[in-house]
């Protein structure tokens, strides 16, 4: 009997150092944080940038990647600039793991706006549509932070919003919400480090 006990012992502390050793921490919460996009820095030369960023919704958070001669990811932010009295959006503010800047979309979010007033849904028989408005976007000066600092350049911007609402009332005439969204926004831009 004691034989057993003591190999029951043994065990039990051989599984409890093996699990402290290998740093498992009970009850310890887990970091969710963001890894770092690795890779090469963009050079200060420049190069050719891809945007996309999407959304299930209109409203301003997107997921947004850039390839090329940027390699990074995070949030994009549609703002408006702190002194404007205007009520559309007029700023996408990108934040990325290396760094962050500030696109100009106010002519975007213009064509944007007056694409959807008046023409949406599309198709008022399935009470779906599809509006898509498209514009370059600079870069605002002196946004740039961290590896992203002294960023210059535009992109050709693109945005796309699908839609479905709620059948058989469409047009609809109130504000409520439709049943399904997906919003892209993409472009592709030359850039540089200045």
């Amino acid at each position: 009997m004691r034989t057993k006990a003591t190999v029951f012992v043994l065990s039990c502390t051989y599984v409890a150092a093996t699990l402290t050793a290998g740093g498992v921490a009970w009850g310890a919460p887990k970091a969710s944080t963001l890894s770092k996009a690795v890779g090469p820095r963009i050079p200060t030369t420049g190069g050719q940038v891809h945007l996309t960023a999407y959304s299930d919704n209109d409203g301003p958070k997107y997921t947004v990647v850039l390839t090329g001669a940027i390699g990074d990811y995070g949030d994009a932010v549609r703002a408006r600039a702190i002194g404007t009295s205007n009520k559309e959006y007029n700023l996408l503010e990108v934040t990325v793991t290396r760094g962050s800047f500030q696109l100009g979309i106010a002519k975007l979010e213009s064509k944007l706006v007056r694409a959807i007033y008046g023409h949406f849904p599309t198709n008022t028989a399935t009470c779906s549509g599809i509006v898509t408005a498209s514009d370059a976007a600079p870069v605002v000066k002196g946004s740039g932070t961290g590896a992203y600092k002294g960023l210059r350049g535009t992109f050709d911007v693109n945005i796309t919003i699908n839609e479905v609402e709620s059948w058989p009332s469409c047009p609809k005439t109130d504000t409520s919400p439709f049943l399904a969204q997906t919003v892209f926004l993409s472009g592709t831009g030359q850039v540089s480090l200045h």
